[in-house]
């Protein structure tokens, strides 16, 4: 038989065990009250502490020292004995250090961001030698970081980061930009910027229709939203998933 170090299986795994590390913090403890309530602590407490529930109530961690109390009750609770607490924190510092270096994130769980390196513009990497990408189209990587607590029946729970990577196509100008450019819309959908509560996180599109007739800078919507008009002006429309380029 050959040696069965030799085997390869053309599989990488993307699980990476995390080793723990540090005393044990001192919480806050409220009593849960409902969804709305916790989505607006959450809103609330964005920058000042990392929120969880468990059960009937809610973990708040301060991120730093001096941070003002929520009017809890004070806990010590050891870094190990609560490994989903732990996973909430891994998950908040990813987020805080992407944001620190500029990227684009798109994602909070999981934590998924753009590349934006000077070789990840696969789209101007494929075009001959001398022609530029005018910007206006991206194909670059996009990298999805997901913590979990991974429970294996043979061994103790544990923190991990599972990784994942796959292309975004994007359109980077918008659809006036694209009339301008000459380019055809009849037949596309259109979306504009959604409304959103975290500025941590990149902006996001929601389609609005899907354009039939375009008439200089108005376009003739059909299979549209019931508040939108179907005569509308094409300023502040996208027909791409991410608004801008990645940072």
């Amino acid at each position: 038989m050959g040696n069965a170090n030799s085997f390869q299986s053309g599989h990488v795994l993307n699980v990476a065990p995390l080793e723990l590390a540090g005393g044990p913090l001192e919480v806050e403890r409220l009593r849960y009250v409902d969804a709305d309530w916790l989505r607006e602590l959450h809103i609330r407490t964005r920058e000042t502490h990392v929120v969880r529930r468990d059960g009937d109530t809610v973990v708040c961690v301060p991120l730093k020292r001096t941070g003002a109390s929520l009017g809890g009750a004070s806990e010590i609770i050891e870094l190990r004995d609560d490994l989903f607490l732990c996973a909430s924190l891994v998950r908040n510092a990813l987020l805080a250090y992407l944001n620190s270096i500029d990227r684009t994130v798109l994602h909070y769980r999981p934590v998924t961001f753009l590349a934006s390196g000077g070789n990840d513009d696969y789209l101007a990497a494929a075009l001959p030698e001398g022609v530029k990408n005018s910007e206006q189209l991206r194909v670059s990587p996009v990298f999805a970081l997901d913590v979990r607590v991974i429970s294996p029946e043979d061994q103790p729970a544990y923190v991990a980061i599972i990784f994942n990577g796959f292309v975004s196509r994007r359109v980077l100008a918008s659809c006036a930009e694209l009339i301008r450019a000459g380019v055809d819309l009849r037949g596309v959908y259109v979306k504009r910027i959604a409304e959103t509560s975290d500025h941590r996180l990149a902006p996001k599109l929601e389609t609005v229709g899907q354009v039939s007739s375009v008439d200089g800078d108005t376009l003739t919507l059909v299979d549209h939203r019931e508040e939108t008009p179907t005569r509308t002006y094409v300023v502040d429309f996208w027909v791409s998933r991410y608004v801008g380029a990645a940072r």
